[in-house]
């Protein structure tokens, strides 16, 4: 079953409360996934958010780009203003190291499950990834981890 619930975490007020999810779900989710958003946010933010989601012994899978490509650069789109040129839109963005992702994890009840994995452009995947991806040679890109909620 997919269920959509609608929490503001960046909003001040908002972010005290945890996400209202429908009765059914009370309990929080089996498992939680989110790929590339962590950059977006806060850690400690983000990090009690997954706590509240997800159910005791429930299960994250997270990934998010990694340190050494976000100091080089930032999530964006390219979009086209009102008079037809191509603009690149940045929001607001973090850089969370992969320590700091487990220990802002950890703080909130999530511990990792195996270890964390980390992945860098090479040459013998650049046909994988696309000629742009040439820049990103010998750079760490993304970084994963399991996490579970501990039971308390």
């Amino acid at each position: 079953m997919l269920a959509l619930c609608k929490h503001d975490f960046l909003d001040a007020e908002d972010a005290q409360r945890p996400p209202l999810l429908p009765p059914d779900l009370a309990a929080g989710f089996d498992a939680v996934l989110t790929t590339l958003v962590l950059e977006h946010f806060p850690l400690a933010t983000f990090a009690a958010l997954l706590r509240a989601l997800v159910r005791p012994a429930g299960l994250v899978l997270l990934t998010n780009m990694h340190p050494d490509m976000g100091a080089r650069s930032q999530a964006g789109f390219v979009s086209t203003d009102g008079e037809g040129r191509q603009v690149k839109i940045r929001g607001k963005s973090w850089v969370h190291g992969v320590e700091e992702t487990v220990d802002g994890a950890h703080a909130e009840g999530l511990d990792v499950v195996g270890s964390v994995g980390e992945r860098a452009v090479t040459e013998d995947i650049l046909g994988l990834v696309g000629e742009r991806g040439g820049k990103w040679v010998g750079c760490k890109v993304w970084y994963g981890m399991v996490l579970r909620r501990r039971i308390q």
